[in-house]
């Protein structure tokens, strides 16, 4: 496993909610926002300021085929980006996945990756507010499976076919 790879591994893996996202960005901006307006804790990683970032973006692109910021996860389930993140927020499937069944994107946690990603994450921030935090479970892994696990890679999107259900003839 690389560098980078153990990471992102271990920074999902130890997070509930992790957004990696840009400092620039008004669709991260809106989206840690809206986290932060419903009292949903989340540990941020600013790429433009991390030491790795355009590595970690790459990787993250592998790993769920979005090359877009932010790319946010919740208790190892990939969200996706801003739109997807305010859908699941509005119909409260994103406080669903906080209190469900862990995801693929959660593997066993080594000392060496809990000791590597804090360290090694550079430009971090992470948002918390106790007073009404919505509650959220630590990734636990459970034997040796577990601890051998790697994130499972996603199947590229499918192209749709477009509706030509609102498409008006031209006028004549």
């Amino acid at each position: 496993m690389s560098k980078v790879s153990k990471l992102v591994s271990g920074l999902i893996s130890q997070n509930p909610v992790m957004v990696f996202s840009k400092s620039y960005c008004p669709y991260c901006t809106r989206a840690k926002n809206e986290l932060t307006k419903k009292k949903i804790a989340f540990k941020a990683i600013e790429l433009d300021n991390t030491k790795d970032g355009g590595d970690i973006q790459a990787y993250l692109q592998q790993l769920t085929t979005q090359r877009t910021v932010p790319n946010i996860f919740a208790n190892g389930h990939h969200i996706g980006g801003c739109d997807d993140t305010l859908d699941k927020l509005a119909s409260g499937m994103f406080q669903k996945l906080l209190t469900g069944k862990k995801g693929p994107f959660v593997v066993a946690e080594t000392p060496e990756q809990s000791t590597s990603a804090k360290e090694e994450s550079g430009t971090e921030s992470e948002h918390t507010d106790t007073s009404a935090a919505t509650p959220v479970a630590k990734p636990v892994g459970k034997g040796k499976a577990a601890a051998e696990s790697k994130p499972a890679k996603l199947p590229a999107a499918q192209p749709q076919a477009k509706s030509t259900a609102n498409v008006f003839p031209p006028a004549a």
